[in-house]
């Protein structure tokens, strides 16, 4: 499991509900990554009604910063998931995916996938 500011692990999904503060339920792990184009799934399902915005999952790294972000929105309960696809340039010690969460509704972040290409 990922680290978390907000939130617990409830099995191998990391959750977060009404009553825990608004932050990064996952963040890190803090990869090297080298030169190339790669892709970032995050598996996860929200309370909150389909397309209410309840965070978002970015790529960053301490030496270019945030690289790409998508939205995440509300799912009813029902299990979605969103890709980013992000280029690194040059050789990097220190990536990290992170899951904000705004607050709203319940998050269950289940799953993050990395690949290349």
């Amino acid at each position: 499991l990922l680290p978390t500011q907000v939130g617990h692990a409830k099995g191998t999904a990391m959750t977060a509900a009404s009553g825990d503060a608004p932050g990064a339920v996952t963040f890190g792990p803090y990869l090297p990554m080298q030169a190339g184009t790669y892709e970032v799934t995050l598996e996860y399902s929200s309370s909150a009604p389909a397309g209410k915005p309840v965070g978002r999952l970015d790529v960053h790294s301490s030496h270019a910063g945030t690289l790409a972000m998508a939205d995440l929105v509300g799912t009813a309960g029902e299990a979605d998931r969103v890709s980013v696809r992000f280029t690194v340039r040059r050789d990097s010690p220190q990536w990290e995916f992170r899951t904000l969460w705004n607050g709203t509704g319940s998050i269950s972040i289940d799953s993050l996938t990395l690949s290349t290409g």
